[in-house]
């Protein structure tokens, strides 16, 4: 079993994907949190469309189960009362699972067979008095993802990643150090970095030098150790986020020219609430990177903007047209109808999310309270004709 350490942001997860792939694994990915318990590790109670309430395997177990990847991501995240829940699956192949089953490896369940222990198989269920058993596959493997405790993140590396560990204790102990063969990825060159931002499709259209100026000012930040709140941006700007810059540049070059850049950097980094020695700090690199200044006043930009407008089979929002969804009775219902009064800077924001949608990433809407965050997704869930489920969250979710 192994365990890939390295800093936010230089490519940990893509890596063991592309190892899995070489290897014909089936990988069960599993993100690990902070207040994760030997229960949520192993097995999660749900209820049956009966209303029953039963067991469901973690990707954990199924993976121990079928043979497949199981990669860990963020095991500096796990206590170590938990962690230690896996020294008996690694060492030995062994797990008693809360619903009273024992998983043993294949060798030990033959042996069972072969002395007539009474043991159901894969699919059974255990009846009354005995225990429940199941082999563990032995193409099993576990694959970990960490990043360095905060003695070593702090010497930095080209991911990025220092300000988050600080605030993190060291969790390479020895019980850990004993689980997994260990292997250390540090981040790219710059080189490299900069290759693979230009080997973003339509990438040559971005402006000239902005690729190097944006690669410059992230390695500024990363390298910055002296300097706490500049150290706490650079998860902000790892690779990953410096491809999603780059993938918006060569997907809209028209707007490189209104400073796009500059708030795109701002954006990847939520400037707008970090405190202000460090949003100082950040507009003095960007000044210095030659970013471009920031936008002219956003109110004035907004009002010169064409009018929303909205076809049965096209949208305009801010100027920027798109297809709408075509309809669909069976999610009809589930489309917003939101009673909104339209207004210059709610099409701007709706259009840069659009913009970020067509794009296929993941939205998050940022505000305080009272401020139509909800209004505004069930408006742009609505001009696009999109079916909208809703989740409310909270503190135990």
């Amino acid at each position: 079993d192994l365990c890939v350490v390295g800093p936010t942001g230089s490519g940990k997860s893509r890596t063991v994907a592309e190892f899995a792939r070489v290897l014909g694994y089936r990988v069960e990915p599993m993100a690990l949190f902070k207040d994760m318990t030997a229960r949520d590790l192993l097995q999660q109670r749900e209820t049956s469309t009966r209303g029953d309430t039963r067991w469901r395997h973690s990707p954990l177990v199924t993976a121990v189960l079928e043979g497949s990847l199981c990669v860990l991501d963020g095991l500096e995240n796990l206590d170590r009362g938990t962690l230690c829940l896996l020294q008996r699956l690694v060492h030995e192949r062994e797990l008693d699972l809360f619903d009273g089953t024992r998983i043993v490896p294949r060798a030990a369940y033959e042996q069972l067979l072969a002395e007539g222990a009474a043991v159901d198989g894969l699919g059974g269920s255990g009846s009354a008095g005995q225990q429940r058993v199941l082999p563990a596959h032995p193409a099993f493997r576990l694959v970990a993802l960490a990043t360095p405790p905060p003695s070593a993140s702090a010497a930095g590396g080209g991911g990025g990643g220092g300000g988050k560990a600080q605030t993190r204790t060291a969790w390479l102990t020895s019980e850990a150090c004993s689980m997994f063969q260990f292997h250390a990825l540090g981040g790219i060159s710059p080189a490299d970095e900069l290759r693979l931002l230009r080997a973003v499709p339509g990438a040559e259209r971005a402006p000239p030098g902005s690729l190097e100026a944006l690669l410059g000012l992230a390695q500024r930040v990363r390298a910055s150790r002296d300097d706490d709140s500049l150290r706490s941006l650079a998860t902000s700007l790892s690779t990953r986020q410096l491809l999603r810059i780059t993938r918006h540049l060569a997907a809209y070059p028209e707007n490189a020219a209104q400073g796009a850049l500059h708030q795109l950097v701002h954006k990847a980094t939520l400037s707008r609430f970090l405190p202000s020695t460090t949003a100082d700090a950040l507009e003095r690199l960007l000044a210095d990177a030659n970013l471009g200044p920031a936008p002219a006043d956003a109110g004035a930009a907004a009002a010169a903007l064409p009018p929303l407008t909205v076809e049965e089979t096209h949208v305009s929002i801010a100027g920027m047209r798109t297809a709408r969804a075509p309809r669909d009775p069976a999610h009809d219902a589930l489309v917003p109808r939101a009673l909104f009064f339209d207004n210059a800077r709610h099409s701007v924001v709706m259009r840069d999310m659009l913009r970020d949608y067509l794009l296929g990433e993941h939205l998050l809407l940022v505000g305080n309270q009272g401020v139509a965050k909800n209004k505004l997704a069930d408006r742009f869930l609505e001009l696009l004709r999109l079916p909208r489920e809703y989740i409310q969250l909270h503190r135990d979710t």
